[in-house]
Formats: structure tokens, C-alpha cells, sequence
């Protein structure tokens, strides 16, 4: 309708400008018009509902429409075939009666169905009707551009038999690069069959727009990285890794749900490691939402660090959320030491939890000597006295009481001489608890010798007491000897 409002201004126009208006002109002007709010309706959906109900009304049998919808639960009704064929017969009609004849711009929504349906009698049909009596520009290319993008590419390959060589209009193009950005293989397709090429900037606003909206979308193509680098790959476009990507790289280390491989992925598109603002950037949003093996790759990784006060601050955060071992991880990777308070609490907990190893590794990673709570100390001394087994435990025990030195904390006596008297069986009822008496009087007296102490009177009846009876055994066994 728009054309035809045109034309009838330009009518207007003229008969103002004193310019002679043929009554033919005029009579082609509204037919026109007339011919085109027709064809407007006859393809809309209220107008093949009319068609489908006259069809039912006067041009089935009723037994056979109660019949056929006994048997499939519904009315007949005209294929779409039938409803070309049928709005093709009335414009033809109206066309009659008016004297004009149809654009193919007018009958394009036929032409677009015969091509996309590859029916070519119905595109004979329609064109035989049109005023052209041939192809319009731009059909072909349209619906050849559509096969394109939704895959069809029988149906593409038979139209360009058929047409020859296609030239595709750029602004429709360029409106399906859009559609197609996420869908890599397509996006190729259309570009090579096209030559047109996908604008630079249409590309470079996903890499800055995507990462940080990447909590707000779910893809089906891979991680959010993963679907840039399809894009990356299926356009040739590298990225410029301006203050908006990194801004948005940092948002979504901030916010979306990571994956484990998303730091390759990052520094294959962006060049993160060697980003010396974007990496301590992102290593402070992983370290403030606690991803910390993510953390540790990238920090290890990164050509530039994220600052000490920065690391410091991160394992305070940890510590005030007892997430001690999250500190221990920290520090060994970064090499740097939590505050005297933090450390103190970390050393205490390896030394709780036995992990002695562990305890020597972070010592020497942030070359800070360990500190403890003495209730700790005691606890685990305590512990450990109580319960000492074979000669192995008492080299665990020198070790225990080893670390503990290390950190200048007290060592009560009390459990020196218990774990010397269980080592060598002084408790009633035990003999001792190696196999030979003389190695646990070795590791007993390596214990005392360590901490510059004298064993107790009880330690050393022990010996004394554990000899004699170790003496009066081979006796024993010499004197059964002889007497066989």
C-alpha cells in the first residue's frame, strides 16, 4: 500500500501543478490500489481460514467429512499446495475484472514459497500471473540467502543450479551475520558463498559485550570463551582487547560460573598472561570468590602478579572464614606470608591435623620459622604421649617435638617422660613395644639428647628394670640350651 499511496500523491501532485491527469492514469492508480490491499489479505491467515471454510461448506461431501473426521480426530482441509493454487485463481480474477496485472514484488510471497519448496510449477504459475512475467530482483537471492541459513543446503545448491550465479544484497547479509554468530559452521557457509565479509565491528562488540553478560545466558555451544573463539576462527576477526573486554574478562571471573579450562581459553583470545593489568585483575576475582586452584594456575602463569598487600588481604578474608587451608594454598603458591596472626593460625591447624610435611613445606615456601598456640602444643603432646606405638612413633614424636621447638613454644616435661616410659613398656602390664629392647633405649635417649633434658627416676628404672628382664631371658633361653 505504500507504493500505491505514493503513486496516488504523485497523481495528486500533478493535477495541483495544472499538469494533465488521463482518466486512464487515474483508473491504473486506484486498481492499483485496489489490486494491492487484495493481495495484502488474500495470504493472511483470517483469509485461508475463509478459504478452509468454504472448502468444508460447499465442496466436500458431509458423509465424507464426518467420515474422514471419525477416523483422524479432525476436519479437512485444503494442503497448502491447494491454498496456493486457490489465491492464485482469485487474483487471477481480480486481475480480470481490474485490468491490471501484479507485480512480482506484489506476488512475492509466492514466488518465496514455490523457491524455498522447490515447486516450481507454482513458480510458473505465479510468474505467468505477474506483470514482469520474470523474477523480480531480490527474490531469489532472499530465499537463497534463507537456505543458507537455515541449512538447507540441497534446497540452496538447486536454486543456484537453476539461477546461476547469485548476488546477494549486503544489507540482508549482514542482518543474518547477526542471526549467526554463535553458529560457527553456518556462519563459514555464508560467508563463502556470499563473499561478502562480516563486519569487524559487529565481532568486536561480542568480545566486549559477552563475557560480562555470560551469567545471564546459557549456552548449548560451549563455554562462553569457547563460543568467542568459534566466532574468533569463523571470521577471522581477532579481538582488540580494549578497557571493555577486560572489563568484561573481570566481570565474568567475578560472576559467571566458571569452567576449569576457561583460563586457556582467555589467554588463546586475549592474551592474558601477559596482560599486566588484566591477570592481577582477574587473580583478585578469583581469589575473592575462592577459586582457588584457578587462583594458583593463573597466578603461577601470569607474567605480572597480583600485589602482596592484595595476596595478604585475600588470606585474612580466608581466615575469617576458618578456611585455613584455603591460606595454606595461597601461600604456597604465591611464596608469600599471611600476617604473623593468620600464619600462626595455619601452623597451629597443620600441627592439629598431623600434617607435619605439610607444616615443614609452607616454612620453607614463605621462609617464616612456625608459631603455634601453646594449647595446641600441649593438645597434640599430649596426645601423641598417650598413645605412642613401635619405635616409628617415636621418630614421629622427635619430629613433633622437633616443629614444636622450631616455634619457640613451650614443651612440657610431663610429656617427654610419658612418651619415653610408654616407648619402653614401663606402663603395668607392657613389655616393651619394639621388638628389641636396646633400639627403644636408642630412640629414648635421642629423644632427651634433642632437648638438652635428664630422663626422670621412672625413665630410668624403666631401663634398668627393661635390661634386667631382657637379661634374665637369655639366661633363660642359654640354661634351656644346655640342658637338652
Amino acid at each position: 500500500m505504500k507504493e500505491a499511496k505514493k503513486q496516488f500523491d504523485d497523481l495528486v501532485a500533478r493535477i495541483r501543478d495544472g499538469k494533465t491527469v488521463s482518466f486512464g492514469e487515474a483508473e491504473r492508480v486506484y486498481a492499483g490500489a485496489f489490486l494491492g490491499k487484495f493481495l495484502e489479505r488474500v495470504v493472511t491467515e483470517a483469509s485461508k481460514d475463509k478459504m478452509q471454510q468454504f472448502y468444508r461448506d460447499h465442496l466436500v461431501d458431509s458423509d465424507q467429512a464426518e467420515e474422514y473426521m471419525d477416523r483422524h480426530g479432525e476436519e479437512m482441509e485444503l494442503s497448502g499446495s491447494q491454498l496456493s493454487d486457490y489465491a492464485l485463481e482469485q487474483i487471477s480474477v481480480m486481475s480480470g475484472v481490474l485490468g491490471i496485472r501484479a507485480t512480482t514484488k506484489q506476488l512475492s510471497p509466492f514466488i518465496e514459497k514455490a523457491l524455498r519448496n522447490q515447486d516450481w510449477e507454482l513458480l510458473e504459475k505465479t510468474l505467468a500471473l505477474s506483470e514482469e512475467g520474470i523474477m523480480g530482483t531480490g527474490v531469489i537471492d532472499k530465499v537463497a540467502l534463507e537456505q543458507l541459513v537455515d541449512g538447507r543446503d540441497d534446497s540452496y545448491q538447486e536454486i543456484k543450479k537453476r539461477f546461476g550465479t547469485i548476488s546477494f544484497d549486503e544489507d540482508q547479509v549482514r542482518g543474518a551475520y547477526k542471526r549467526l554468530l554463535y553458529k560457527s559452521d553456518v556462519l563459514k557457509k555464508v560467508r563463502s558463498e556470499t563473499g561478502i565479509p562480516i563486519p569487524q565491528e559487529l565481532v568486536q562488540e561480542k568480545y566486549e559485550t559477552l563475557p560480562a553478560e555470560a551469567p545471564k545466558i546459557n549456552w548449548s555451544g560451549g563455554t562462553t570463551f569457547e563460543v568467542l573463539a568459534k566466532l574468533q576462527s569463523a571470521t577471522e576477526v581477532a579481538p582488540n582487547v580494549n578497557k571493555k573486554v577486560k572489563d568484561g574478562v573481570v566481570s565474568y571471573f567475578s560472576k559467571a560460573n566458571i569452567q576449569s579450562e576457561d583460563l586457556t581459553h582467555c589467554q588463546a583470545l586475549f592474551g592474558l598472561y601477559g596482560d599486566e593489568k588484566l591477570a592481577p585483575a582477574v587473580q583478585q576475582a578469583l581469589l575473592a570468590r575462592g577459586e582457588l586452584d584457578l587462583f594458583s594456575e593463573l597466578y603461577a602463569n601470569s607474567v605480572t602478579k597480583l600485589s602482596e598487600s592484595k595476596v595478604k588481604a585475600g588470606c585474612r578474608e580466608l581466615s575469617s572464614k576458618d578456611d585455613l587451608g584455603g591460606v595454606y594454598q595461597i601461600a604456597m603458591a604465591t611464596g608469600i606470608a599471611p600476617s604473623k596472626q593468620v600464619l600462626k593460625r595455619v601452623y597451629s591447624d597443620l600441627l592439629e591435623r598431623n600434617l607435619l610435611r605439610g607444616l615443614d613445606q609452607l616454612s620453607e615456601k614463605v621462609g617464616v620459622n612456625p608459631t603455634y598456640d601453646q594449647e595446641t602444643v600441649n593438645r597434640k603432646l599430649d596426645e601423641k604421649s598417650r598413645g605412642m606405638g613401635r619405635s616409628t612413633d617415636m621418630e614421629y614424636f622427635r619430629n613433633l617435638v622437633s616443629m614444636v621447638q622450631r616455634g619457640n613454644c613451650r614443651i612440657p616435661e610431663e610429656y617427654i617422660h610419658r612418651a619415653a616410659k610408654q616407648q619402653l613398656g614401663y606402663s603395668p602390664g607392657l613389655e616393651s613395644l619394639s621388638g628389641n629392647f636396646r633400639n627403644d633405649i636408642e630412640a629414648v635417649d635421642g629423644l632427651y639428647q634433642d632437648l638438652g633434658m635428664k630422663p626422670s627416676t621412672e625413665v630410668t628404672a624403666a631401663k634398668v628394670s627393661g635390661l634386667a628382664k631382657e637379661l634374665s631371658r637369655r639366661i633363660n633361653k642359654l640354661e634351656g640350651g644346655y640342658c637338652k
